[in-house]
């Protein structure tokens, strides 16, 4: 659906402020509104605009034709740097390409095995323990569970370090609370009020400076330590190299680096735990939540992993023959996307849609709204994975589905996310049945990523009749 050009369609208000006060609230529920009224439309937040572009021709054109002019801004690398520090996240132009090199040199694919193998150890190791962690009604707070155990693998995977329950914890506890407020901080839209004293301010530069504490000892303790981890294939990757090594930023943390070169390192660091175990996190808890509702998906899903597997962990030979499994995924981020909104700004003046958006206009996409459009995904607020299915899967139009974004900032992560979670998603599933718990909530909360609001509480079953997983095939290839 192509707009015909002129005025832009405008969500109509009668506050002073426009939708600001609601926006601040929940801005999924405002923007849900917004994209009834068209492919493109807009709202006023106080003193500016905001544009949504609800449209796969337009995400085309924002997202990938017109990725130079359509950047990073509206102030939110200003909010994210005190947070994350300077990476992929809050950089444009050389800076951004820079920090995306250094984050994608080391991903090659014979990572993606060691990603799998320590994602199965991991999970064979913890989830036993969830059952123990469990209420005296069984149920267990999985939101937290579950991003406490993709942090264990982040930090294996990419650092070479083992974490224990008690330093996941505290990753968790402050990454949360930090990315609440300052999301919030984010939402005011008046950014000079960061800088106030105020409980919520306060709160986010605690839990920020708390998070750097961490990153740091990660990196320090990553270039110290021999392994199979991320940064070990920053220095195997470097061999021999030493102009490459040079460059790479772990290699700063060597010697006397200057402090600068240090909190570079830590910005990357930052970087990584930020994205890399909340968005498996999500959506795995999201996944659980949905499996527990329809219990012929469900079903459907424990026979392919019985059949495939044979009650042993899986490995990363396995993943072609779970296609059941991904589809699982594939619709579990269709309709809870972690990334439900991406921002840019307009360096020039540029057309979307037929309408002109002027130099400094404000636009955002969101994969959730996106993904629940009724002429792109028919019933879109039903659960299919045969959505995903070969025999239909090109028939979703091209840039409908953006589960990890388009263009040049398409998440790096993006296959390592995929294979973790096919990984672990098995493994949940030998080991346990899940029910929704009386009571709990289930809305989403929409933040940097969108998760549960309040964590997402789950009934949790052993499953009495199964074995101890056997421990997966590990091949010559994948122990080297």
């Amino acid at each position: 659906m192509r707009s015909a050009g002129g005025a832009i369609p405008t969500l109509p208000s009668g506050n002073l402020l426009g939708h600001y006060a609601e926006f601040r609230r929940n801005p999924l529920t405002v923007l849900s509104r917004l994209a009834a009224i068209g492919p493109i439309g807009r709202i006023r937040l106080g003193h500016r605009f905001l544009h949504l572009v609800n449209d796969p021709e337009g995400v085309r054109q924002v997202l990938l034709d017109g990725s130079d002019s359509f950047v990073r801004g509206a102030g939110s690398p200003d909010v994210l740097r005190p947070f994350i520090g300077s990476g992929v996240l809050t950089e444009n132009g050389a800076a951004w390409k820079q920090h995306r090199r250094d984050l994608q040199q080391p991903l090659v694919s014979a990572m993606q095995d060691r990603h799998a193998q320590a994602a199965a150890e991991i999970a064979a190791r913890e989830l036993p323990r969830w059952r123990e962690r469990a209420d005296a009604s069984s149920t267990l707070p999985i939101s937290l569970e579950m991003m406490k155990l993709t942090y264990r693998v982040t930090t294996r995977v990419f650092f070479g370090i083992e974490t224990d329950e008690r330093e996941a914890s505290e990753f968790v506890d402050l990454f949360w609370s930090a990315q609440v407020d300052v999301f919030q901080i984010l939402a005011n839209g008046v950014l000079s009020l960061r800088h106030l004293p105020t409980r919520g301010n306060q709160r986010a530069r605690s839990a920020s400076a708390a998070l750097r504490r961490i990153a740091a000892r990660l990196a320090r303790g990553a270039v110290d330590t021999a392994g199979n981890g991320y940064m070990a294939r920053v220095r195997a990757s470097a061999a021999g190299h030493e102009q490459r090594l040079q460059g790479c930023p772990y290699h700063r943390l060597r010697g006397s680096a200057p402090d600068a070169a240090r909190a570079q390192v830590v910005d990357q660091v930052m970087g990584v735990l930020v994205a890399a175990p909340e968005n498996p996190s999500n959506t795995l808890t999201w996944c659980l939540l949905l499996l527990a509702a329809h219990p012929d998906v469900e079903a459907r899903l424990r026979a392919e992993v019985d059949r495939v597997l044979g009650g042993r962990a899986p490995t990363s030979a396995d993943l072609r023959e779970l296609e059941y499994c991904t589809q699982v995924l594939q619709e579990t981020m269709r309709l809870y996307p972690g990334a439900w909104a991406f921002e840019r700004e307009c360096k020039e003046e540029r057309e979307v849609l037929g309408h002109r958006l002027p130099r400094g206009a404000v636009i955002v996409v969101s994969p959730y709204l996106l993904h629940r459009r009724a002429d792109l995904w028919p019933d879109p607020e039903r659960f299919d994975p045969d959505r995903f299915a070969p025999s239909r899967v090109d028939a979703i139009p091209r840039h409908a589905f953006l589960p990890f974004g388009l263009g040049p900032r398409r998440c790096v992560g993006e296959r390592f996310a995929l294979v973790e979670m096919q990984i672990l998603l098995p493994m949940l599933l030998q080991r346990y049945r899940f029910e929704r718990a009386p009571g709990a909530p289930t809305d989403p909360q929409p933040l940097f990523t969108l998760r549960p609001r309040d964590g997402l509480r789950l009934r949790v079953s052993a499953l009495a009749d199964r074995a101890p997983l056997k421990p997966p095939v590990v091949t010559e290839a994948l122990a080297g």
